[in-house]
This record gives C-alpha cells, sequence and structure tokens, in this order.
C-alpha cells in the first residue's frame, strides 16, 4: 500500500504486506496531521515500512513525521526500538528510525544523533555528482579556448602584427580556428567535442626599450559533451549536455631590447557561458540550464633564439587562471547550488620551427601541464556534493606546417594538430590565417 498525502482517512486497512510512505512537507512537525488515519487499528506483524520525502524538503535532526494514528503489532522488516531504515528525496538520502508513540507510529529524522540542535539530518545520495559533472565540461571548454587563445592565436597576431610593421603598414588582423575531441578524467570521465574560433586586430609599436604588441579579440566556442559515471551501488549514471561561450579580451606582448631573445606576454578574457545537461539514468528524467559569467588572466615568460642557420626555437612557461561564476537551479523540485570554479594550470614547453622553406615551414611543440585545482563544487538542499576535478597532469605534442606564399605576401595560412596524455587524452586540430593591411 503507497500513501502519497497527508490525512489520509480510511475506516480499516488490513492484510498489506508492505506499507511505503510518500511524505509531503507540510506533515513534518505537526503533532495533529497523520499521514494515515484509520479507524481499526492497523496490524504491522509481518509487514516491511519504507518511506520517501517529496523532493525539496530538508530535514533536521529530529524532525517528526507522524506516520499511522493506531497500530497493532510491530514490522519485521524494519523493527521498532532504534534501529534506523533510509528515505529520502531524489537527491538526498535520510535515516530514520520508527517508534511507537502510544500506538501511533512515528518516523524520526537521525534519532540518535538527537542533542545536537537542529542540525541537517541528511547527506546528497552519490548519483548527484554526475550533475556536476556538467560543470566541468563548460570549464574545460573554456580551458581549451583559453589554451587556443593564449597559444596559436597569440602567435599569429604577432606574426601578423611583426610582417605589418616591416612593411610600414598599421594593424593587421588574425583568426585562429580550433576544433577536436578530448577526454577528461574527473574521478569519473567526461567527454568533450569542441570548436574553438579567435579573432581580432594587433599591432606593433616598436622602442628603445623593445617591441611591444597590443591586440583585441572576439572569441567564441561550442561544445556537445558526455558525461558518465558509475557508483557503488552498481548505478550507472551517463549524461549528455551542450555549452557554449562567447567573449573578449586583450593580449600584449613585450619583447626585451636586446636580441628580442626574451618576451612576456599577458592576456586577459571575459564573457559568458551557457550550459545546459540533461540524463535519463536517474529515478526521474532530469535537467538543467545554467548560466555563467568567465574571465581570467594569463602570463608568460619565454626565451627565443637559433640553432644554426634555419632552426628557431621558444623554451616558455606560462600561468593560466580561468574562473566560471556558480548559478543556482531548480532540478525536478530540489534546489542545486553550483558554486564558483577556479581553473589553476601552468605549462612549460618548447617549440622549434625550421625556418629554411620558402613557402612552407614546419613546426614541432612538446608541452606540459599541471591543474592544480579545476575542482567542481556544488550542494543540494545544502547538503555537499561529491565534487570532481579536472586535478592532475597532462603532455603535450605539436605538429603543424606555415604557408606563406611569398616574402612579400601580405597573409599567411597555418595548420596544426596537438594530441594530449595524462587527465586529458585526445586529439585538436587548428588552422589560422593572418593577414596585415
Amino acid at each position: 500500500m503507497e500513501i502519497w498525502a497527508s490525512d489520509v482517512k480510511i475506516r480499516s486497512v488490513q492484510n498489506f504486506e508492505n506499507y511505503y510512505f510518500f511524505v509531503p512537507d507540510d506533515v513534518v512537525n505537526q503533532a495533529d496531521k497523520y499521514m494515515l488515519r484509520v479507524g481499526t487499528p492497523v496490524y504491522l506483524s509481518g509487514t516491511n515500512v519504507g518511506m520517501a520525502v517529496q523532493n525539496g524538503v530538508v530535514l533536521n535532526i529530529g524532525d517528526t513525521i507522524n506516520l499511522i494514528d493506531k497500530t497493532e503489532g510491530t514490522p519485521d522488516k524494519v523493527m521498532l526500538g532504534g534501529k534506523e531504515f533510509k528515505g529520502g528525496t531524489l537527491f538526498t538520502d535520510y535515516d530514520f528510525v520508527l517508534e511507537l508513540s502510544g500506538n501511533s507510529l512515528v518516523a524520526i529524522a537521525d534519532r540518535k544523533a538527537l542533542g545536537g540542535g537542529r542540525l541537517p539530518a541528511g547527506k546528497a545520495k552519490p548519483e548527484t555528482k554526475s550533475l556536476v559533472e556538467g560543470q566541468v565540461a563548460s570549464v574545460a571548454l573554456l580551458s581549451e579556448g583559453n589554451e587556443l587563445a593564449t597559444g596559436q592565436a597569440l602567435t599569429d597576431a604577432k606574426t601578423a602584427a611583426s610582417a605589418a610593421a616591416a612593411e610600414g603598414k598599421n594593424w593587421a588582423v588574425f583568426a585562429t580556428l580550433g576544433g577536436g575531441k578530448s577526454r577528461y578524467d574527473t574521478g569519473s570521465h567526461v567527454i568533450v567535442k569542441s570548436i574553438d574560433f579567435v579573432t581580432g586586430l594587433a599591432k606593433e609599436f616598436s622602442g628603445s626599450k623593445g617591441d611591444l604588441l597590443l591586440g583585441v579579440f572576439f572569441e567564441t566556442g561550442h561544445g556537445n559533451y558526455s558525461t558518465h559515471n558509475s557508483f557503488d551501488n552498481n548505478v550507472l549514471v551517463d549524461g549528455d549536455g551542450k555549452a557554449h561561450y562567447y567573449g573578449g579580451g586583450l593580449m600584449l606582448h613585450l619583447e626585451a631590447p636586446e636580441e628580442k631573445v626574451l618576451y612576456f606576454q599577458a592576456i586577459g578574457r571575459i564573457g559568458g557561458m551557457n550550459n545546459n545537461w540533461g540524463t535519463d539514468d536517474l529515478k526521474e528524467k532530469v535537467s538543467y540550464d545554467t548560466r555563467h559569467l568567465y574571465f581570467g588572466a594569463t602570463a608568460g615568460v619565454g626565451h627565443q633564439g637559433n640553432i644554426g642557420k634555419y632552426i628557431g626555437y621558444d623554451i616558455y612557461g606560462k600561468f593560466m587562471w580561468n574562473h566560471q561564476n556558480g548559478d543556482d537551479v531548480d532540478v525536478n523540485g530540489e534546489k542545486i547550488q553550483f558554486h564558483d570554479i577556479d581553473s589553476v594550470k601552468t605549462r612549460i614547453g618548447l617549440r622549434v620551427d625550421y625556418e629554411g622553406g620558402k613557402v612552407v615551414r614546419p613546426f614541432l611543440g612538446l608541452a606540459w601541464d599541471r591543474e592544480f585545482n579545476g575542482e567542481a563544487n556544488a550542494k543540494v538542499n545544502g547538503y555537499r556534493i561529491d565534487a570532481p576535478t579536472l586535478n592532475g597532469s597532462t603532455g603535450l605534442l605539436e605538429l603543424g606546417i606555415s604557408c606563406r606564399p611569398g616574402s612579400k605576401s601580405n597573409w599567411q595560412l597555418d595548420f596544426a594538430a596537438t594530441g594530449y596524455i595524462g587527465v586529458r587524452r585526445g586529439l585538436r586540430g587548428s588552422a589560422h590565417f593572418v593577414c596585415n593591411f
């Protein structure tokens, strides 16, 4: 027998093996309300008792729920006298005990912990971690966009601006397109298929203290992703989502005056992220849409030079910080609070260019990334959810070519492919276009 409302009145209820109570908010701590009122006492010996709580209901230690106003005997599966049994909402677990108050059957939230005041009595179910994986996916997409903007896009801006300055021209246009598929280990894993685009204007200023590049850019990116989680209770939860961002930023590149071997660079970004995620693998169909402000900054230093006549090299280090604001959503009546996420990452790398080709010039890059944070924290109904994280190391290998039809050409086109191994595994390709005018 299932009871889904408070103060259900029945003359007599007998010979049911199972009694299941779905508890609404209006019966909690209400001495004058019962889930079930009967004329003849319900005989409970040989029966099982279970319960769940309406989505969004938050219980405190010692909260009481009156189940049946008149009973006889004791249920078999859940014995009286202090033994716990489970109940909860879609995303929250509660421990209860059954007690008799007179001959009334009463459930008490976490009875054995009484004396601690009105403290929350529940905890988030393990499966709720799957909801937060969607937030990790959007941060991974932002990180890929940052990688494009602070890497190849900045290189393209510098190439275009230097060529324009050498020819006595003013501003240079650059455009960089990247895309690929990556798997991120998060404690479970997320697979992101993405495409990112950066375009902007750059100008070089020369002086006695070195050459300064200033650039302004627009960026956007779109990702389709899937999340995959398995839990100790043999529950598998797979989800799918889409995320896209749009924003802009400023870039700076300063080369030291002596032989231009030492350089400093910095980039700032700001914009908006839209994200939606859903799954059919929980007891109810679940989905959400979130909106976030994002911003970040990257600072780098490097040393460039030549080995012989045709080989150029660039050794560099970068510090990259990206921030995504949190958002609060209502998911099937449950209150989910996604916290702010900060990705803090360093990169050490080497790029080698062959400069002997007149039209086609190949290049090779090696790098090592270390993510120090990237943790996505969240709460459901005030209870902490297990946090997935992007923390860890990844190795990179880049191969590419630069194409310029002639020494006097106003444009250049590059192609590159980058492979990843470690916390992030996958492959990305990119195409780059620069033009001066």
